[in-house]
């Protein structure tokens, strides 16, 4: 009786460790798979809301756009198809002809 009194919680706890682990895990995963990356604009004077108008830029995008007259490059997460996930939260932005944390602009040659 003595050993199904200690087995018990003994039990209980490696399980809920184990729930914990796997739950952290998953977390972990999700926020790998939701990080901003850098999107050079392709056509400057296309639809810049949309995301085939947009390739990866692997360097810092704000680097690359140290100005503000002329868009060049948002940060946003993958689609998972290789472009940019417009939200309507990045296309506000992106309409608002002004830099943001998620949009960057160049000056015009």
């Amino acid at each position: 009786m003595k050993k199904a009194k200690l087995f018990i919680p003994i039990l209980g706890a490696v399980l809920g460790l184990g729930v914990y682990a796997g739950h952290a895990n998953e977390i972990s995963r999700k926020a790998a798979s939701t990080t901003e990356q850098s999107w050079e604009v392709i056509n400057p004077s296309g639809d810049l809301t949309d995301p085939n108008n947009y390739q990866p830029y692997s360097g810092d995008i704000a680097t690359l756009c140290p100005s503000d007259e002329v868009l060049c490059g948002i940060k946003a997460e993958n689609d998972g198809a290789g472009k940019p996930q417009m939200t309507n939260e990045l296309k506000s932005e992106i309409n608002s002809g002004t830099p943001t944390s998620h949009v960057f602009y160049r000056a015009e040659n």
